[in-house]
Parts: structure tokens; C-alpha cells; sequence
């Protein structure tokens, strides 16, 4: 009897598994590139797009795809990092919208992806690779083991309002990433301005982003904050000659550099490393 008990609570567990997350393994050909288009088709707590290939063409995908966050997102790539081949063209993004109806917190998570000659076309401007747009902070977005390379147009936007925080954590963090020969923003996160009550930090506590064991070489602009806190941890930062690892138009911005290093920072720009004016610098 006892058997039959465990036998049922495994096939149950496994059913289980299956209910929650759902893989789509992803080749480097046009017909698996629509899969992704038709996500908004799949309710899931849990979908994994599973990129095996060494490399990948992006052109083989349709221009742009508009994803409702509803679940938990992952792409990932292979074990030696899947390249992300844009051929030097920027008409290829993927847009995620986040569903804030409900109090749920999703993660749209990147995983040992190579984004690679991303370009800026003048007919497109303002279509970044990928873009997040929330009314709140209830989201994360991560990316592990991640490479940006020789991308001439900004990657990565994320537009957020926010009149209180709902967690103490930063929403959106690089971990162990690099980022070599990019000449325009890698990050750009905008919190919209609102004006209460509060103090500055709460408000900044909405647009929390952090960058650790990192490695940074040869770059231009990389992280344009507005109204929001940067923390980098063990950052290595080599050859910067560019100038604007960290940029602000606004006056209500935090930067946390902690346990780096920069070497051979020959900035050759009439804009400074960091520009910012009442910058909270630590």
C-alpha cells in the first residue's frame, strides 16, 4: 500500500513539474524563431527557451516581439554561451511588457548568451535589443554569464513608474558579465519621476540595479541611470578610453562602487567616466 502511495506521489510530483515549467529547445532556424513569437499563446508559471546551438543568426527572426510577462521567462544559452549574431543590424528586439496585475514578482532571466554586433539603424531609432516597460517595480531582470559585444547601438532599456517599492532587492543584475568594445548604452533604466511625499532614496529603492564580477574593456556609455541606484561590486575595468561608464541627466542618482579595480582609464571624451550632477557617489 505504502508503494503505491509513493508511486502515485511521484507520478503527481513529476505531473506537477511539467504543469510548471515548460522548455522549448530552440535551433538556429527560422520555424524555431517563431515559437518565441507565439509565447503570448503559452500560460505557464515557468517557460525555459533552451538555445543549444554554439551560434545563432537573429535575422532569421521577424523584427520585434512583443511579450506580455505573465511567467517566469528564461533564455539559456548553451554551456559554452550561445552567440547572439545580429549582423550588425538593430531591427531584430524583443519587447516584454510586464503584467502588473497581479502581485506576482516574474523574472525575465538571460543565461550564457553572447549579444554580438548589434547596430544602429538611422530608419529605426529607439528600438533598443530588449526593452522592459512596468508600472511598478514588481519584476526582475536578470542576466548570468552574459557577454555584450561590439554593439553600436543601446541593448538594453527599462522604463518603470513607481510610487513605492515593493521589495528591498535591486530588480534588475548582472552577474559574472563582460562587456568588451560597445560605443553606446548598454543600460539604459529610467525611473519616471514622481513627486510625494517621500524622501529621494525610497523612491530610488524602485529602480535598483546591480552589476557584479564583472569585467568591462574598451567600452563608451555604458549605463545611463535616471532616478536610480547603481551598485557594482568587483568590477574590473581595463583600457577605457571612451569615456561615460556611467551617465545622468537627472540629480536624484546613487552609485555604489565597491571591492574594483580600474586600469589603464586614458579617457579621451569631453565627457568624464561618470557624469552626473548631485550624484549620491559612495
Amino acid at each position: 500500500m505504502k508503494i503505491h502511495y509513493y508511486l502515485l506521489l511521484i507520478i503527481l510530483i513529476f505531473i506537477n513539474i511539467k504543469i510548471l515549467a515548460k522548455e522549448f529547445i530552440i535551433r538556429n532556424n527560422e520555424d524555431d524563431f517563431d515559437v518565441i513569437k507565439n509565447i503570448n499563446d503559452v500560460v505557464n508559471n515557468e517557460i525555459v527557451f533552451n538555445f543549444v546551438d554554439e551560434y545563432y543568426n537573429i535575422t532569421y527572426s521577424d523584427s520585434r516581439y512583443e511579450i506580455t510577462v505573465n511567467s517566469n521567462i528564461t533564455f539559456k544559452g548553451n554551456k559554452n554561451g550561445s552567440i547572439f549574431d545580429y549582423l550588425y543590424e538593430n531591427n531584430r528586439a524583443l519587447f516584454f511588457l510586464v503584467d502588473n496585475a497581479n502581485s506576482k514578482k516574474y523574472t525575465i532571466k538571460f543565461e550564457n548568451i553572447i549579444f554580438r554586433n548589434y547596430n544602429e539603424d538611422l530608419n529605426l531609432s529607439g528600438m533598443q535589443l530588449i526593452r522592459v516597460k512596468s508600472i511598478s517595480d514588481n519584476f526582475y531582470l536578470h542576466f548570468d554569464n552574459c557577454t555584450f559585444q561590439n554593439n553600436y547601438y543601446s541593448v538594453v532599456r527599462v522604463d518603470l513608474t513607481c510610487l513605492k517599492p515593493s521589495h528591498t532587492d535591486p530588480s534588475i543584475v548582472f552577474d559574472n558579465c563582460s562587456f568588451f568594445n560597445n560605443t553606446n548604452k548598454v543600460i539604459s533604466a529610467r525611473k519616471k519621476e514622481e513627486k510625494d511625499d517621500r524622501g529621494i532614496n525610497e523612491l530610488n529603492d524602485c529602480l535598483q540595479i546591480n552589476i557584479k564580477n564583472s569585467n568591462f574593456e574598451d567600452n563608451k556609455g555604458l549605463f545611463y541611470i535616471n532616478n536610480g541606484k547603481l551598485t557594482i561590486d568587483n568590477y574590473k575595468s581595463f583600457e577605457e578610453e571612451r569615456g561615460a561608464l556611467y551617465y545622468s541627466e537627472t540629480s536624484s542618482n546613487e552609485l555604489n562602487i565597491k571591492n574594483s579595480w580600474f586600469e589603464n582609464i586614458h579617457v579621451k571624451s569631453i565627457i568624464p567616466l561618470i557624469y552626473d550632477e548631485g550624484l549620491v557617489l559612495k
